[in-house]
């Protein structure tokens, strides 16, 4: 079992893992893309959105600044 199964399964992990640490950073690239996009472009919000929660409703509202660890 590697880190990221450990973590998504409540085990105890490494959290300095290279996986784990390239994940929590593309996460964040995410969420800086999304922060800086402006409001009005409601679109561009969702299609970020997605990338980092993987799936959505299709009526959602998210408010910026949004912030988070990693995409499970």
């Amino acid at each position: 079992m590697n880190e990221k199964e450990k973590m998504l399964a409540g085990e105890l992990y490494d959290g300095i893992n290279e996986e784990l640490v390239k994940d929590l950073y593309k996460v964040k690239d995410l969420c800086y893309e999304y922060n800086h996009i402006k409001p009005s472009q409601i679109e561009k919000r969702k299609e970020v959105m997605k990338k980092i929660l993987g799936k959505h409703k299709e009526k959602f509202l998210i408010e910026q600044p949004f912030m988070c660890d990693l995409r499970l």
